[in-house]
């Protein structure tokens, strides 16, 4: 299926499949980054969550022992425990900068995509990628003439072939 366009609509169609290409590419730069910084926070939760659960399985440990027999010594442990918690509780300098970062790169894919979709929807559905259509494989001409016989093209093979 052709479509009759000139040379100059060919070429702004191309500019505008290169635009929207080369925003697609910085699009995907930026899902990368969150990615990677997503994977970044998530191991640094994972750890924080790791230290927390081992303070809050000592803190266990102890007060099961307290219900025993409370002493001052154990008290003060629980509270250098819950101490420790909160210290993990609180923001760090580099879960900050994570978190930022994700804002920052997800706030730049919310404002391209919309335009990419824009400049998309613009473009002739001929050059839309996904919407190209497969054309069946032609089959080969059986036509016989004189000059397919004689170099033996279209000539049914003898039996045993």
């Amino acid at each position: 299926m052709s479509y009759g366009i000139t040379l100059n609509d060919a070429q702004e169609l191309l500019k505008r499949k290169l635009l929207i290409n080369k925003m697609s590419a910085e699009c995907i730069k930026y899902q990368l980054e969150y990615s990677k910084n997503s994977a970044m926070l998530q191991v640094l939760t994972m750890k924080t969550a790791e230290d927390k659960l081992k303070l809050i399985e000592e803190l266990n440990i102890i007060t099961e022992k307290q219900l025993g027999e409370f002493t001052q010594e154990r008290q003060d442990e629980c509270k250098e425990i819950y101490i420790q918690i909160n210290v993990l509780d609180t923001q760090t300098p580099r879960f900050r900068e994570l978190v930022a970062r994700l804002d920052t790169a997800q706030e730049k894919m919310c404002a391209l995509m919309p335009k990419i979709a824009h400049l998309e929807a613009q473009m002739p559905p001929s050059q839309l990628v996904t919407n190209f259509h497969i054309k069946p494989k032609e089959e080969p001409s059986t036509a016989h003439n004189c000059a397919t016989e004689a170099l033996g093209f279209g000539a049914t093979p003898p039996d045993g072939f």
